[in-house]
């Protein structure tokens, strides 16, 4: 598997962001990394449908970790995205990585996205 490397979007605004990224009008699309700050300033989830829709490769930075159901319903929502890359917290558990896996195929992206797993250096795939 070939890892990209990733420009990071760590941004206040979105406006800012859309800013910098001007200078790739013209160019090869950067993957782009989106954290938590950027996501949930106003307009997040709207960017990141610009982003794919732009042609980026997206990894979205959310570390996701809180109770099943929660994670789920977040996930589920993350994969209507079609991201390329999210992060799991691994603090959850195997069950928990391999769960996130499914709600975010179940979300309608098409394929699933590669994931990285926050606390165990590894990707998803390579453990589950």
């Amino acid at each position: 598997m070939t890892k990209p490397v990733f420009i990071a979007l760590d941004f206040e605004t979105v406006i800012a962001a859309k800013q910098f990224l001007t200078v790739f009008q013209q160019t090869t699309k950067p993957a782009v990394k989106v954290g938590m700050e950027l996501f949930y300033a106003e307009g997040g989830y709207a960017f990141v449908r610009e982003l794919k829709v732009a042609g980026f490769t997206v990894f979205l930075d959310l570390k996701m970790y809180d109770i099943p159901s929660t994670v789920q319903k977040a996930a589920v929502n993350v994969g209507k995205l079609g991201v390329d890359y999210v992060t799991v917290h691994a603090a959850g558990g195997r069950a928990h990585v391999s769960r996130c896996s499914g709600w975010l195929t179940d979300g309608g992206a098409g394929s699933r996205p590669h994931y990285y797993t926050q606390g165990l250096g590894h990707y998803a795939t390579d453990i589950v």
